[in-house]
C-alpha cells in the first residue's frame, strides 16, 4: 500500500472505536474493544479563530502522549487529488454526508447523489443504493447512517422524505418509518429501539417541547424526554434558533451530544422514559460563548455555529471525547473526562505538523490501530495507520 504522508495526533476528532488499544493506554484508560465508540472535541476551525478570535486554549486537558499517522489509503471524489489504491473505479462519492462503522463494513452516505453504500474496510465496494424519488427504499436527502450491529442492518435518515429507511447487509430493501421534518439525528440500541432527537428552538415563547422520540413499526412515537416551557435556557442551547443534538447509544446508556455548545449529556434508558444521568461540559471558549451571546440577543441577523464535539463514545467509566478541527496550535486530539465527577482526565495529542487534513475531517477510530478520516465536503474517506 502506498504512504502518502504522516500526521501526528492530539486533539478534536469524531470518532466510532473498535479497538485501539496502544492509543488508549498512552493515556492510562482502558483498551478499546470491539463495539466501543469515540467522539471528539475541539472542532474550532482556523479561519474561526483568525478572523474572529475564538481561542480554543484552555479546551485541551493536560497532554499526557502524542502520536503521528500515516495515510495507507484513500477514496475521494473525482479530481480531487491523485487517488490512492485499493479503490473501486466504478464508484465515485459526489460528497460525503456521514460514514458508519461496523465490525464487516462501512457504511457511507453521499447526499447529493443521493446514495448508500457499503464498502468493505479497504474500500472495495459490496452495493450501492441510489434511487432517487419517494417509492419504496428511493431516496431524496439522506443525511445520517446508522448500522445495527447484531442484525447487520443499515439504516438512513432521509430528511427529504421524513423517513427512516431500512436496508439489509446485501442493500435490499425492508422497512421505512415516517418521522416529523424537524428529526436531527437517530440512534438504534442494541436492542432494535430506535430513538430520533427534535430540533429545539430557544428564541420563542414555546411550550413544552419533546426532544427524544421513541418510533415502532406501528402506532404513535413515545416521547422519552421532553424539555418544558422554562424562563432559564439551560446551556446545552447556545443557539437562538434551531439547536441539533446528535444521539447515540451504549448500551442501556443514552448520550445527547450538542456539538455547538459543547456538552454531552448522558441518560439511562428504560422502557417509557431517559432518566438523567449526567451533563459534561467539555469546553466553551470565552470569546466564542459571547458570539453566542450577542446572536441571541437579536443583534445580530441570522445563526452561525462552530461545533465543538464531532463524537464520543463510553469505556468503562470514562467518556471519550474527540474533535475534528485543530487548536490554535494545530493540534488534534482525544480528551477523558470521568463519568462520576466530569473532570477533564487528560488527552491524547495528535499534532499533524506540515500536513494539513482537511477543514471538516471527522475521524473514527478502527481496529488495528486505525483510523478512518472523513471530509463531507470533499469526499476524501481515508484510513490513517496510527504511529
Amino acid at each position: 500500500m502506498r504512504l502518502l504522508r504522516t500526521v501526528n495526533v492530539t486533539r478534536g476528532f469524531a470518532a466510532t472505536a473498535l479497538g485501539l488499544s496502544s492509543l488508549l493506554a498512552a493515556c492510562g484508560g482502558e483498551a478499546f474493544s470491539r463495539g466501543d465508540s469515540v467522539i471528539a472535541v475541539n472542532q474550532i476551525p482556523a479561519n474561526a479563530k483568525r478572523s474572529q478570535g475564538f481561542p480554543s486554549e484552555g479546551c485541551l486537558g493536560p497532554v499526557q502522549s502524542s502520536r503521528s499517522l500515516a495515510e495507507t489509503r484513500a477514496l475521494m471524489a473525482e479530481g480531487a487529488r491523485p487517488r490512492v489504491q485499493p479503490q473501486d473505479a466504478g464508484w465515485q462519492p459526489v460528497s460525503l454526508s456521514d460514514v458508519a462503522v461496523s465490525r464487516s463494513f462501512l457504511a457511507v452516505v453521499d447526499r447529493q447523489a443521493p446514495s448508500v453504500s457499503l464498502l468493505t474496510h479497504d474500500y472495495r465496494r459490496l452495493w450501492t443504493r441510489d434511487s432517487r424519488g419517494a417509492g419504496p427504499g428511493e431516496l431524496s436527502v439522506p443525511t445520517r447512517v446508522k448500522v445495527h450491529e447484531p442484525t447487520g442492518a443499515v439504516w438512513i435518515l432521509d430528511q427529504g422524505r421524513r423517513r427512516l429507511l431500512r436496508f439489509d447487509s446485501l442493500g435490499v430493501f425492508q422497512s421505512d418509518l415516517e418521522i416529523p421534518n424537524d428529526a436531527s439525528d437517530f440512534a438504534i440500541t442494541a436492542g432494535g429501539r430506535v430513538l430520533v432527537t427534535h430540533m429545539t428552538v430557544v428564541a420563542n415563547a414555546e411550550g413544552e417541547r419533546t426532544l427524544v422520540s421513541e418510533y415502532r413499526p406501528s402506532g404513535q412515537p413515545t416521547a422519552l424526554l421532553t424539555r418544558p416551557s422554562e424562563q432559564l435556557v439551560p446551556p446545552e442551547y447556545v443557539l437562538r434558533g434551531p439547536n441539533r443534538p446528535r444521539i447515540t447509544a451504549f448500551g442501556d446508556t443514552v448520550a445527547l451530544i450538542y456539538q455547538a455548545a459543547g456538552v454531552v449529556t448522558l441518560y439511562r434508558l428504560e422502557p417509557q422514559r431517559l432518566i438523567l444521568l449526567r451533563s459534561i461540559a467539555t469546553c466553551m471558549p470565552a470569546a466564542l460563548q459571547a458570539a453566542y451571546d450577542q446572536q441571541r440577543s437579536g443583534r445580530e441577523t441570522g445563526q452561525t455555529s462552530v461545533d465543538l464535539i464531532g463524537d464520543i463514545t463510553i469505556r468503562a467509566d470514562t467518556l471519550l471525547t474527540i474533535g475534528s478541527r485543530p487548536d490554535a496550535q494545530g493540534r488534534y486530539g482525544i480528551q477523558r473526562f470521568s463519568l462520576q465527577t466530569g473532570a477533564n482526565l487528560g488527552s491524547v495529542a495528535l499534532d499533524p505538523g506540515p500536513i494539513r487534513l482537511p477543514q471538516e475531517v471527522r475521524l473514527h477510530l478502527l481496529p488495528a490501530n486505525t483510523i478512518l478520516a472523513m471530509d463531507p465536503v470533499t469526499g476524501y474517506l481515508a484510513t490513517l495507520a496510527v504511529k
